[in-house]
């Protein structure tokens, strides 16, 4: 699983922090819209 976050590094920092791993990664691909689910229905 994974969560696109945008804002710079300022909320991947703060991940890190609290001892959550953080990987960064290019974008290797576009998903269509309808194809994504509600993080709150998972």
């Amino acid at each position: 699983m994974g969560i696109a976050i945008f804002g710079g590094t300022n909320p991947l920092t703060a991940l890190s922090e609290a001892g959550i791993p953080v990987e960064v990664k290019a974008i290797g691909s576009l998903l269509n819209i309808n194809e994504m689910i509600d993080i709150n229905k998972l």
